[in-house]
């Protein structure tokens, strides 16, 4: 019986916990370093252990997970000008009560620009 291996979170499942935690470890850190996401907000890594024993309670099935929960990015805004086009409710990406700028307009050309 000396040449049997007590299992260790190390050993567990041909050492795969390890690796997989180093994985999900170097994405964390990629996450904190996202210049677009909050720098202080909290990430997490849970490795969680699910053994389900046989009936005569002689082997167990073991399976492992390494979760990690990152930082989400900052949320894209944009503002919307809301108003009504017939009946219906229409979002516009620029107010409709707002003159258009001669630049705006494609007939107008810079100074020296050419056709």
């Amino acid at each position: 019986m000396s040449d049997l291996k007590e299992i260790t979170l190390e050993t567990l499942n041909g050492g795969s916990v390890p690796e997989t935690f180093q994985h999900e470890w170097t994405k964390l850190l990629e996450n904190i370093d996202d210049v677009n996401t909050p720098a202080k907000k909290a990430r997490k890594i849970t490795i969680t252990v699910s053994v389900h024993p046989s009936e005569d309670r002689r082997t167990a099935a073991v399976s492992v997970v390494c979760e990690a929960k990152f930082a989400p990015p900052y949320a894209a805004e944009t503002m919307v000008h809301l108003t009504k086009c017939g009946a219906k409710r229409v979002a516009l990406g620029s107010d409709p009560r707002q003159l258009a700028m001669p630049m705006d307009r494609d007939d107008v050309r810079a100074v020296g620009e050419e056709d």
